[in-house]
């Protein structure tokens, strides 16, 4: 969970995971980038973890066709 990994605060005082690496981008986003960042990710079949209320984390490997999810 969020409240475990350091790094960043946000405002309101929940602890945000800063570890971006090969295998996983880690972004702290407002809700219109958010809806960016899903149309990003459906184009090219990359995974959206959500972790809190406006932190995204977009794993860069794609995912194999019969898991991806389209989201409207």
């Amino acid at each position: 969970m969020a409240r475990d990994l350091p790094d960043i605060w946000r405002a309101y005082g929940d602890r945000v995971a800063n570890k971006s690496d090969d295998d996983v981008t880690v972004l702290r986003v407002d809700p219109t980038v958010w809806a960016h960042a899903l149309k990003a990710a459906d184009g090219d079949a990359r995974r959206i973890e959500i972790r809190g209320e406006f932190d995204v984390v977009v794993h860069n490997d794609p995912l194999p066709p019969g898991q991806r999810v389209n989201v409207t």
